[in-house]
């Protein structure tokens, strides 16, 4: 996943934004509808905070060597928990 991991720039993700500028972010549409007027409606969807930490990271391994891989009884299912907001 690390390697797939691409930010957005949410400068460029408004609505009303021209759709090439938004797909120019990693973002496919997960609907599109079309208007009476023949305009185009398209909804994106992201997810935010799931992103990887190298802190985090290093801070588990320090905990990791200190307590003898003791600590990874809480922080695996910390880790597991961390889904992201959905938007």
């Amino acid at each position: 996943m690390l390697s797939n991991f691409l930010p957005y720039k949410f400068e460029l993700i408004k609505p009303g934004q021209n759709k090439a500028i938004v797909e120019s972010q990693p973002l496919r549409p997960i609907s599109t509808d079309v208007l009476p007027s023949g305009n185009m409606v398209s909804t994106y969807q992201y997810t935010m905070g799931s992103e990887p930490s190298a802190g985090r990271a290093a801070v588990y391994v320090l905990l990791d060597c200190m307590t003898f891989f003791i600590s990874e009884l809480v922080t695996m299912p910390i880790e597991m928990t961390k889904k992201g907001d959905l938007k």
